[in-house]
């Protein structure tokens, strides 16, 4: 009996031996799992904020692009499209009949579209005060014309009568 307890006992520590060398080996894979999928985590987050300035280029100046990588670090080419012109366009001419709104011809002229797109994000609140100026008493229907006309005229132009008779009042269009 006693040799048969120390075999069934031997055979118990030997069984523990394994199982518990297979749960260490299974944390251990489980870690680096995790580490492996933050990573990876960090990598697609660090790739989205270096593309989201060409997207918001692309939503903004309604412009094509050509992606070269999505992986970091991005390679993104973008393209002005006929819309992005007609943008630019009226952009300009709202520029020089206001001149203390930036227009940004060298950025435009060198192709950098992000700087360009910071430079018109940026201008919200001159644009704001010049709508404010044109359209101070201008009402239609009984509703004052306020809150970004004239940055979605220059972004989408318009075909509203009335906002196109105060821009061509104001040398605009």
């Amino acid at each position: 009996m006693k040799d048969e307890t120390k075999r069934y006992l031997k055979i118990t520590i030997i069984f523990f031996i394994i199982l518990t060398s297979i749960r260490v080996y299974l944390m251990i894979e489980r870690n680096n799992t995790i580490k492996e999928m933050e990573a990876q985590d960090q990598l697609e987050m660090q790739t989205m904020s270096e593309l989201f300035p060409y997207r918001n280029a692309e939503m903004i100046l309604h412009m094509d692009s050509v992606y070269h990588s999505e992986q970091s670090p991005v390679d993104v080419e973008l393209i002005a499209t006929d819309r992005t012109l007609a943008m630019l366009e009226r952009w300009e001419a709202v520029a020089a009949a206001y001149p203390t709104l930036e227009y940004p011809e060298d950025e435009i002229d060198q192709g950098d579209w992000l700087d360009v797109v910071r430079i018109f994000q940026n201008q919200s609140s001159e644009l704001r005060a010049i709508e404010e100026e044109m359209f101070a008493d201008v009402e239609e229907e009984g509703i004052l014309l306020r809150g970004f006309v004239l940055k979605n005229y220059i972004n989408n132009d318009t075909d509203n009568e009335l906002i196109l008779s105060v821009l061509r009042e104001n040398g605009i269009k």
